[in-house]
């Protein structure tokens, strides 16, 4: 089920409920909480309200938002169709016809306007643990239908030729999201100009954040990112 379908099931679900839409049904609803509030159901649905009366209105996404429980104070599904009917002039056939229209409108309105909240976090962590040593933890944190591929790690040091290192990764998951780390630090000896990227692809380009601990002299660190990828360089200066 793609991801448009899986917000219009949950919007189904909604308008089936006695309440409506409301900030209980969004929080029984992942897909839609983690698009539209990272997680936080009241976020979501004030979200929502304002993707709804910021739409271009048509008798569809009228019947929805009326079906949703928004316009309505009616407690049943049915209600809400019929007191849109008697409105409109329109039968309840006809107004299930329009409410399921405008379902399937705010579906692909929600399914294309979540971007901002759903942005993949990686935290690079660096540690100087010696005149010329470092140990490097990684860490990520995604929502669980953001598509991304495992992160990658290349090491360039001096005039050596790049290399890939090999990374484990544990994943454990919290809520709608999907949290991974480091197995085990990666340690590195610095004894030249030494670079390390990481590169994360996938379905968004992911928010790169940089802690560093480097009590230890003779070390400068510079680092860079770019769409996907991160890079540290640990310069020596001596």
């Amino acid at each position: 089920m793609d991801l448009e379908q899986q917000v219009k099931a949950e919007l189904l679900a909604i308008r089936k409920s006695s309440e409506g839409l409301t900030p209980a049904t969004v929080a029984r609803s992942p897909v839609i909480r983690g698009l539209l509030g990272a997680g936080d159901p009241q976020v979501a649905y004030n979200t929502l309200k304002h993707l709804i009366l910021n739409a271009d209105s048509d008798t569809g996404l009228e019947a929805a938002t009326s079906s949703l429980g928004l316009t309505s104070d009616k407690l049943t599904h049915l209600g809400r169709l019929d007191e849109f009917g008697d409105a409109h002039g329109y039968e309840q056939r006809h107004v299930r016809r329009y409410s399921d229209k405008g379902i399937q409108q705010l579906a692909a309105l929600i399914a294309t306007s979540w971007t901002v909240n759903t942005v993949p976090f990686l935290d690079l962590t660096v540690y100087q643990v010696g005149p010329d040593r470092f140990v490097v933890g990684i860490e990520t944190k995604c929502q669980h239908y953001i598509e991304m591929r495992p992160v990658q790690v290349h090491l360039y040091q001096g005039s050596t030729p790049p290399r890939t290192l090999n990374v484990d990764f544990v994943s454990a998951e919290e809520d709608i999201w999907n949290l991974t780390k480091l197995a085990r630090p990666i340690e590195i000896h610095a004894n030249e100009e030494t670079s390390l990227t990481i590169v994360w692809r996938g379905e968004l380009w992911p928010k790169f954040a940089v802690f560093l601990r480097t009590d230890i002299s003779n070390f400068g660190i510079a680092t860079e990112t770019l769409a996907n990828k991160l890079m540290i360089r640990m310069l020596p200066s001596h």
